[in-house]
């Protein structure tokens, strides 16, 4: 009397060979098959080694296992959730044709550090934050620069997460700038 506990299958993750697995399965069909045609053509010893020897070209050959096809593998976007998280402790990058741009959360404020393309000259804007997903609005410590409002884009699983800024009047600011942290 009573329940029965329900007893659940284990789930293995599926195995993967690796490629020396793989090139280990290789040789060992290659060697086989060598076996097999020395005792079919057992007066011809030429053509033995000759196939021998293009059998172990094309089996220690440099061929990529893990694509065979040429095509680039999906990257996946392992960054943790900033509508869970917020920004902080985040790595943001861009350029266009007149500088490179990385921007860098801390708790509250976050760094616009600039580098002119041409030139190689280094300068940074500080700005405060407030962040409420997907919008960020970020005030800057210099009272002479505008009031910036970043619109943040995340949680794609094949994308990287995307921010781009617009000022008080909506009118674009600055350029799309990518997660890299």
């Amino acid at each position: 009397y009573g329940t029965q506990p329900q007893i659940q299958p284990k789930v293995h993750p599926p195995v993967r060979c690796n490629s020396v697995d793989k090139r280990g399965a290789r040789v060992y069909l290659a060697i086989v098959f060598c076996i097999y045609l020395n005792m079919r053509i057992k007066e011809k010893p030429f053509i033995i080694i000759a196939v021998t020897l293009i059998i172990g070209v094309i089996t220690f050959s440099g061929c990529n296992d893990d694509n065979p096809l040429g095509g680039t593998s999906p990257k996946y976007n392992m960054l943790f959730p900033i509508e869970t998280y917020g920004l902080y402790m985040t790595q943001w990058n861009g350029s266009n044709t007149s500088f490179e741009l990385e921007i860098v959360f801390d708790r509250t404020t976050c760094l616009f550090n600039y580098t002119e393309t041409s030139t190689g000259k280094k300068y940074t804007d500080t700005y405060e934050y407030t962040y409420s997903h997907p919008v960020a609005t970020l005030i800057p410590i210099d009272q002479s620069k505008s009031i910036l409002k970043a619109t943040t884009i995340s949680g794609r699983i094949l994308k990287d997460d995307e921010m781009s800024f617009v000022d008080q009047k909506n009118n674009p600011a600055l350029f799309k700038v990518i997660r890299k942290k």
